[in-house]
């Protein structure tokens, strides 16, 4: 859930993040180079152009970080397209394979919201098949399974929807995200739902409630609370949505999701 966890290019660590991205980009252009060209290993021949090939990807980073701020603003308001506009170009034959999947990975969640379940689950299958590298160096794994895991789930295959979360519970080789352990325990919640459990869905929640407000932002929480809502039976009349039709893909493939969520203004 570029899923129910999504990246934040406004935390403090992000720019961080992104530059050392840029600093592995740089060398690995430079050592590809030397591989090519193996008389020029001599140092002054060799700190220029890592140089250069850091400034060059420092810019392509600075401008990413700027849109994906925007573009990420722009989905919290329900402007999908604006959004989308953002995310494909990025996704699509960036200069870093490893931002390109940054980018992929939230234009998966913003057909999500829109309720192309379909292209989203597509979108993240490509990463996590045909370009799994760039989504380890970018630590996006994880995160990338359970979203493909809840898709699967919303569309129904619910066999297919717990072999990724099988695939997003095993350990990272970064650092997993925040919040990917609560992310797993919803999706599973989801799964019990679907297969019409809801007191197994209910209690599985409530077992780990308070991992999810500890480690998720209000935002992330959202549709969390319409999910516990739908498995308790109850009205959601301390949360109304944002904008008209906020979360409703989470029934689009989901009739009785669909019905609830229109009973309660979504």
């Amino acid at each position: 859930m570029a899923g129910l966890v999504r990246w934040r290019p406004w935390a403090p660590d992000y720019e961080q993040y992104i530059g050392m991205l840029i600093g592995s980009e740089a060398l690995g252009l430079v050592v590809g180079f030397l591989v090519h060209h193996p008389m020029l290993v001599a140092f002054p021949l060799v700190v220029p152009p890592y140089v250069a090939a850091k400034a060059l990807w420092r810019r392509h980073g600075r401008a990413f970080v700027r849109e994906m701020r925007e573009a990420h603003d722009a989905l919290n308001a329900g402007n999908f397209a604006r959004a989308r506009e953002s995310f494909a170009y990025w996704a699509a034959n960036r200069p870093s394979p490893a931002l390109a999947a940054i980018a992929r990975h939230d234009l998966a969640w913003t057909a999500m919201c829109e309720g192309e379940l379909e292209e989203a689950r597509d979108l993240q299958l490509h990463g996590l098949t045909k370009d799994r590298k760039s989504l380890e160096r970018a630590g996006l794994v994880q995160l990338s399974s359970i979203d493909l895991a809840l898709l699967f789930a919303l569309l129904g295959d619910l066999e297919t929807a717990e072999t990724w979360i099988a695939e997003a519970e095993k350990p990272a080789k970064k650092a997993p995200r925040r919040g990917v352990e609560a992310i797993i325990a919803v999706v599973r919640a989801v799964v019990a739902l679907r297969r019409d459990r809801a007191a197994d869905a209910v209690q599985i929640l409530e077992d780990n409630w308070s991992m999810c407000e500890a480690r998720l932002s209000g935002d992330t929480m959202r549709p969390i609370y319409v999910i516990r809502a739908f498995a308790r039976r109850e009205e959601l009349s301390y949360q109304r949505p944002k904008y008209p039709g906020e979360l409703a893909y989470i029934g689009t493939a989901w009739p009785e999701m669909a019905e609830f969520l229109a009973a309660n203004g979504y």
